[in-house]
């Protein structure tokens, strides 16, 4: 999906609402710390302007979620915070 943005065959916006709608079910460390990356990526360079504020509090609540769940794995929750 994140190559979909790059090539111009998915917005920026639908992007970034299935990341935020999907990430919170996401086990694997690795894939975790790569949709972070792209998400920062996404917000600071891809949405609208207008966008960006809403989009930051969004991930950054989506987040926090993630990390204080109790099930949350503590590896995860360090890729979270890195």
């Amino acid at each position: 999906m994140w190559q979909q943005v790059l090539d111009f065959k998915m917005t920026s916006t639908d992007y970034f609402d299935f990341v935020i709608t999907n990430l919170a079910s996401e086990e694997t460390e690795d894939t975790l710390k790569n949709e972070v990356r792209q998400t920062s990526s996404i917000i600071s360079y891809f949405l609208p302007i207008d966008k960006q504020s809403k989009a930051r509090d969004q991930f950054f609540d989506t987040l926090l979620q993630i990390a204080s769940k109790p099930t949350t794995s503590h590896n995860i929750k360090e890729k979270i915070i890195e």
